[in-house]
């Protein structure tokens, strides 16, 4: 036999015996299933490290892991093997094994271990009893070391390949653009980055500043930043325009400033709850309400002037506007008197097709969200089936679309939707793909309004985005929030206390 000596976090460990004859007249020994099998987080600073542990077995000359995402599962899933033993806090011997989770995989795993007497002789015993560890495989940290803004009533960010672009709407009817990207002056690898302001015309985006703060939607425009907003300088007073930050400069000497594009007022009347996408080349939809009617334009490309498209089946519309890009197909999603609905957009005919009911009752204060991820369409929202607009009775669903009909995921357990009279009229609800999972931002009115973000496991069910299962936000943070996947990092940015904040999923 050969013997080998190991330390474990410094401390001798038992001596390690591999057997090369252990056996009897019909095969290898039969050794007992490994017992007192325990699971925890590793520790706070590494929240997607599982420890297992358990005690020696006679005879074992190694161990192997196996996990699953249910108790009563068939435990085929194999995480790794031990070999390793030392002295727990209580001065008893244990082999130990860490089980590293992926990103965006954390959640309850369960597992189970076996015996054999070696490498070479991979008899295995019975599986030991099972034992779970739940594991959040993330950490939110701020995103800037210090607060954007103040005096903000609205917070709209969107990305550009690994950077980021915000825009905030102040109580002064002002808007103000800001690029978060690597700061030239930083030594860190990969440098560290940094908010800058987008100052263009004297720092504003108009001269008559817009007819409402929370009237604008940020959208990318050939890599630029540019803002579909509600003109008050426009005629009539609170139509559309859209600027872009535009450099007209060189890659030496840059000359940005803001450019108006398609001209000023381009829709007939005052405009609110404005969305923008851009679902294929240089495309730019701007969809929003006036009054009951959605309205959707089209903007082609630098040079073009917008043109509405027909919306004449889409009558009486309440809002939660939303559009969405899947397979170069543009959908349109709001809440309708009947309902939610969600239309695909026949670039043929530039018309709305009809039908696409997601949800046949009331959406309580326009909470509604639409986000495509993994080849399917899915819908969050707070139901109000009084449809009394108090949320007394609603419930917080998302639901995806499949095989041509709409099924439900399951309910946020236990998390109720926000309180009526503490709602952002700026929209609580948020959605994001990110790392094959749907990530959903909402407040939680059983938790003084705090804001969470979870994701979607389909064997688990919705997991809690944050080491040790806290809430994201503080109190009464039910402004602006906004979920992006960017370069890889998941961002999350939210208005609390008047005040922009961004932070990263780790």
């Amino acid at each position: 036999m050969k013997r080998l000596f190991k330390t474990y976090n410094g401390e001798a460990l038992l001596p390690l015996v591999f057997l090369t004859a252990l056996l009897t007249g019909c095969g290898a020994a039969v050794l007992s299933a490994p017992s007192d099998l325990k699971a925890s987080a590793a520790d706070a600073d590494n929240p997607n490290r599982i420890e297992i542990s358990w005690l020696p077995v006679d005879g074992a000359g190694i161990y192997y892991v196996y996990r699953d995402k249910a108790e009563d599962g068939n435990f085929s899933e194999y995480a790794g093997f031990s070999v390793t033993a030392s002295k727990d806090s209580g001065g008893v011997m244990r082999y130990y094994f860490i089980d590293i989770i992926a990103d965006g995989k954390g959640g309850t795993y369960w597992y189970r271990v076996t015996a054999s007497p070696s490498v070479s002789i991979k008899s295995e015993s019975a599986k030991s009893a099972a034992v779970s560890a739940t594991t959040c495989s993330g950490s939110w940290s701020a995103a800037s070391s210090s607060v954007l803004a103040e005096a903000v009533l609205q917070f709209s960010v969107t990305a550009s390949g690994s950077e980021l672009y915000a825009v905030t709407g102040g109580a002064d009817m002002s808007l103000r653009g800001l690029h978060y990207k690597n700061d030239p002056a930083s030594t860190a690898s990969p440098p560290a980055k940094k908010w800058f302001s987008l100052t263009g015309a004297a720092g504003s985006l108009n001269t008559a500043g817009v007819n409402a703060a929370e009237s604008f939607s940020a959208v990318i425009i050939g890599g630029e930043l540019g803002i579909v907003y509600t003109d008050s300088g426009a005629t009539p007073s609170g139509a559309l325009s859209l600027k872009y930050y535009h450099n007209s400069g060189t890659a030496d000497e840059p000359s940005f400033a803001w450019t108006a594009a398609g001209g000023r007022g381009f829709n007939s009347a005052a405009a609110i709850d404005i969305n923008s996408a851009v679902p294929a080349g240089s495309d730019i939809f701007s969809a929003f309400l006036e009054t009951s009617t959605l309205k959707l334009y089209k903007y082609k490309n630098a040079g073009s002037a917008w043109f509405e498209l027909s919306s004449s089946e889409v009558l009486n519309v309440i809002g939660s506007i939303s559009t969405v890009s899947q397979g170069g197909t543009l959908y349109l999603g709001y809440e309708g008197v009947g309902g939610l609905y969600l239309r695909s957009f026949d670039s043929d005919s530039d018309s709305l097709q009809s039908g696409g009911l997601v949800y046949g009752a009331a959406v309580d204060g326009g909470n509604a969200v639409f986000i495509s991820g993994g080849g399917s369409l899915y819908s969050a929202y707070i139901s109000d089936p009084a449809g009394n607009d108090d949320d007394t009775s609603g419930s917080l669903s998302v639901v995806k679309f499949s095989d041509g009909s709409w099924s439900a995921l399951d309910d946020v357990a236990g998390d109720l939707p926000p309180e009526a009279d503490g709602r952002s009229p700026y929209g609580t609800l948020a959605a994001a793909w990110h790392n094959g999972y749907l990530y959903l931002f909402y407040a939680d009115s059983g938790d003084s309004r705090r804001g969470w973000v979870k994701y979607y496991d389909a064997g688990l069910g919705w997991q809690t985005a944050q080491i040790g299962g806290s809430a994201l936000t503080g109190d009464g943070a039910l402004g602006s929030f906004s979920l992006l996947s960017s370069g890889g990092v998941l961002y999350a940015s939210y208005v609390e206390d008047g005040r922009c904040y961004l932070r990263s999923l780790k």
